[in-house]
């Protein structure tokens, strides 16, 4: 071969290795990793939010997401019934239980979202990350398996210093997670009440019910959802990130009509609080359900607010949600789900 043929080849292999390098794409492991980022769309089931009326305008251009809703169609299996499957049946279950709905607005202004929810894998075939791009690593959603019934440290062991309810302390946030992990029931108090008692679900319905969990809830939820999907135990920074200062109040309802989303803020001493974020369910299940005057047919809502309150909120707080004809109801949250 000659020198100059042998240098061009060197130059091509040089040349296509960079572009190999430059192309890979860091793994998406939760599509909760990609909201906030700017994606580049490829050849991914584009639709006008909420309907299945398809967009194919939109293929190979830039957009940021929005959102990204969890599936809530495929339910959590208990471990040992997930032990029991094939490796391929449990990885396609796992990655429907991991899957998310996009919400993404593009440069025009367009928001479209993915026509339903994407599993892990799928998003990895549909987008890459836009050029100067990062993935964080993901983090376990806040609050969402956080136990409703109370939770209590274990005989025996006196509960350690808590500096507020909050804002707890390294060691108080600790245990929790140390407890949800090691799964036995502990005894912080959840504020929960039903908003709706005439109306009662049937077997498949979640019943009505307003839940506010405080810091320690969160971080006992974060470890009890690692141990039921036998994950490592999320790291005391994690849980500070996820929980820390933050209330978490999940209001389920069900209604006869789309579109009919509860608001809900928290109020002391004439004051009012909005959400630091809200995330409103745009896609209610539709079901089956008892009132008084009958069977009816609805939807069933789960609305998630997460309340970033001043650290001097320790009592006299309530809760204000707006019903579907807009009517207000005011609750007052107890002091001991502040307090120890």
């Amino acid at each position: 071969m000659k020198k100059g043929a042998f240098t061009l080849t060197l130059v091509f292999v040089a040349v296509c290795v960079v572009s190999v390098a430059q192309d890979q794409q860091p793994e998406i492991r939760d599509p909760a990793q990609l909201v906030g980022k700017r994606v580049v769309v490829h050849r991914m089931p584009l639709c006008q939010p909420g309907t299945y009326t398809v967009d194919t305008t939109h293929a190979g251009k830039q957009a940021t997401v929005v959102s990204a809703k969890p599936n809530k169609a495929m339910p959590a299996l208990p471990p040992t019934a997930m032990s029991r499957l094939d490796p391929a049946a449990r990885a396609m279950i796992e990655g429907q239980q991991k899957a998310a709905t996009l919400l993404l607005q593009f440069d025009d202004g367009t928001q479209l979202d993915s026509c339903g929810p994407a599993s892990p894998r799928q998003l990895n075939d549909y987008l890459d990350l836009a050029p100067g791009q990062t993935l964080e690593a993901p983090v376990s959603q806040a609050g969402e398996s956080a136990a409703p019934s109370p939770v209590t440290f274990a005989q025996g062991s006196p509960p350690p210093t808590q500096n507020t309810w909050l804002q707890p302390s390294d060691q108080q946030l600790q245990l929790a997670l140390d407890s949800g992990y090691k799964g036995p029931k502990l005894t912080y108090l959840v504020f929960k009440f039903n908003p709706q008692k005439t109306k009662i679900g049937n077997d498949y319905v979640d019943q009505p019910g307003i839940t506010v969990s405080p810091p320690l809830v969160c971080a006992y939820g974060l470890g009890e959802n690692a141990r039921a999907k036998l994950i490592d135990k999320p790291e005391l920074p994690q849980a500070k990130n996820a929980c820390y200062g933050k209330v978490i109040v999940i209001a389920i309802h069900i209604s006869p009509s789309l579109n009919a989303n509860w608001p809900l803020v928290l109020e002391r001493n004439g004051q009012r609080l909005q959400p630091s974020s809200a995330i409103p369910d745009n896609n209610p299940a539709v079901t089956r359900y008892q009132t008084f005057f009958g069977e009816m047919v609805g939807y069933q809502y789960q609305d998630r607010f997460v309340f970033t309150p001043p650290s001097d909120w320790t009592s006299n707080v309530a809760l204000t949600y707006a019903d579907d004809s807009g009517k207000h109801h005011t609750v007052a949250i107890k002091d001991g789900t502040f307090e120890k």
